[in-house]
């Protein structure tokens, strides 16, 4: 056994250190059940011959390390410049994988060979790992093609997503289909949530309030406390509604020795007459408006003393004429009693645009009268603007900001101030001039309308957008249509307009690449029509139309495939 075992060494081989090792471990069994004399020599034969085993199977490891070595820095060097996660092209990959997978077949037959995992384990984890790599390479780039292949079959949205998901989470870093899915997964919110995003990005409350409230009407049934208490405050301009206009005139001897001249009063005048002997006179006492008080109530009490004949003609002293009640008071108490709320009930009677709307439509008011009163109708409905309808149509904003931008914070009275009316009528009546040309309300329930009738139609996928743009319809849905999407910012717009019997495509907005393509059950063209119908409103004219998102709304490009 001994003598076999120191042959085999002679020309060690992996069947041979299994070989001695056995002869050894059985030897050594024997040796220590011995007691012959002979035993300790056997025993110390026995240590020389586990020495050399010991040494002969590491030279033999280190040669065949050697041997393999250059196999293994190959394959590292395939892996470090061949299989790389940044790859641009798809093409890119086939060669490396090629490679990878010749080297680790002959890899695999020499581990074999070598009986690596017996003798060179650390190698062998090497192998292993390099094996997962390519692995791991090679499953990604199939997953790669199998996903390009599936998400042109994609017949719903969700099927869509669930493979722009899997494509944004490969790791390779520069795949073109890598990269395009992982930009619009950035914005899988608006893809989920369309309609939010195509009429409202900016707006969420606004929205949402929206989609809660689909049968509210734009007239709040009730006042709350802070609308109550506006209320009392625009009742508290209580002398708007009897501001007088009269003539000032001065007399001597029954002849006018000066031009009249116009006061406004609040009131009518009170008037006390005296008896003369040939003649009577005349105490006429008025709250005269002051336009350089800085008073809130800016009216002051003036007395004028005029001589008169029996029949009531001026001789001597300044007479004062009444002219008329100012038509804006007028005008302000039937606005009044139009828009604001019974209080016993706290109801209101009108909703505050359509009375915003009959403020601009009125051509007899003063225009700086009117600016006041859209100022006050604008702070009034700001209280809770979503329940008013303020955010449907933004022109009621920012026709208010070009009115504060002319005339600043205007005063109950400023309207009186004859400087002011000078400086300020010419350019408030041009900006109502304009703004009469449209309905803040019409706008509104228009606008509202349209939104309520798209988050009834059903949202329908219709394809997506391969990397260059071009349209890749879904199976299940050749349909002529207006689709929307992911513009190239990531915003929700109309992308493509189709039209099968033609075999034509109109491009209304760049598109994402990846993009999915959604569309309404309905055409925009029909919508916008029933729009139309019940508003009496036609929403892509002019200057209605820029409300309007980009999906209704004519091309901006085409072309034809």
């Amino acid at each position: 056994m001994i003598s076999e075992s120191e042959s085999l060494l002679t020309s060690f081989s992996p069947d041979a250190d299994e070989t001695i090792r056995l002869n050894i471990e059985t030897a050594g069994d024997f040796a220590a059940r011995s007691s012959n004399d002979s035993a300790p020599a056997f025993r110390t034969r026995l240590d020389l011959l586990s020495d050399q085993l010991t040494r002969a199977r590491l030279a033999f490891v280190e040669d065949m390390r050697q041997s393999v070595e250059t196999d293994f820095k190959n394959a590292r060097e395939l892996l470090a410049s061949g299989l790389k996660w940044n790859v641009t092209d798809p093409e890119e990959l086939r060669e490396p994988l090629t490679k990878a997978r010749e080297h680790l077949a002959g890899l695999e037959r020499i581990m074999i060979e070598k009986r690596a995992a017996q003798f060179l384990p650390d190698l062998d984890r090497e192998y292993r790992n390099l094996r997962e790599s390519i692995g791991e390479f090679e499953n990604a780039a199939a997953r790669y093609r199998l996903l390009g292949a599936e998400l042109e079959m994609a017949s719903t949205l969700d099927q869509y997503l669930s493979k722009i998901d899997a494509l944004a989470n490969l790791r390779f870093e520069r795949l073109p289909l890598c990269v395009a899915a992982r930009s619009v997964m950035a914005g899988r919110s608006k893809i989920q949530d369309p309609l939010r995003h195509m009429f409202m990005p900016e707006d969420e409350q606004g929205w949402d309030h929206i989609v809660a409230n689909k049968e509210a009407s734009l007239l709040p049934l009730t006042a709350t406390p802070r609308e109550h208490t506006a209320f009392l405050r625009i009742s508290g301009y209580e002398p708007l509604f009897s501001i007088y206009s009269y003539k000032v005139q001065s007399f001597e001897n029954g002849q006018p020795v000066s031009d009249p001249r116009r006061i406004f009063c609040l009131y009518q005048a009170d008037v006390e007459s005296l008896a003369l002997p040939s003649s009577k006179r005349l105490l006429q006492t008025v709250q005269v408006y002051d336009s350089g008080s800085e008073s809130d109530k800016p009216f002051s009490n003036e007395v004028f003393i005029c001589t008169t004949d029996d029949l009531g003609t001026p001789l001597d002293g300044d007479y004062l004429e009444l002219e008329r009640l100012l038509p804006e008071c007028a005008f302000f108490s039937q606005i009044r009693d139009l828009a604001m709320f019974d209080e016993p009930s706290g109801a209101f009677g009108k909703s505050l645009m359509e009375v915003m709307d009959l403020v601009v439509a009125d051509a007899f008011i003063d225009p700086l009268f009117k600016a006041f009163l859209m100022q006050e109708l604008y702070a009034f409905m700001s209280v809770r603007p979503y329940d008013w309808g303020l955010n449907l149509s933004p022109y009621v904003s920012v026709h208010q900001r070009r009115i504060r931008g002319i005339a600043g914070r205007i005063k109950p009275f400023d309207w009186l101030d004859e400087s002011k009316r000078e400086r300020l009528s010419v350019p408030l009546r041009a900006l109502f001039e304009e703004i009469s040309r449209a309905s803040y309300f019409q706008q509104a329930m228009a606008m509202r309308a349209l939104m309520i009738e798209c988050l009834n139609q059903p949202i329908v996928y219709s394809g997506h957008l391969d990397r260059d743009g071009k349209w890749v319809p879904s199976s299940t849905d050749p349909i002529q249509n207006r689709l929307f999407g992911l513009d190239t910012m990531g915003d929700i717009q109309g992308i493509l307009s189709i039209q099968v019997a033609k075999r034509q495509t109109e491009v209304l907005t760049p598109g994402k690449a990846l993009s999915p393509l959604l569309r309404f059950q309905d055409n925009p063209e029909t919508l916008l029509n029933r729009i139309a119908e019940s508003t009496g409103l036609d929403l892509t004219k002019d200057p209605h139309r820029t409300l309007l998102p980009s999906l209704f709304l004519p091309s901006i490009r085409a072309s034809v495939p």
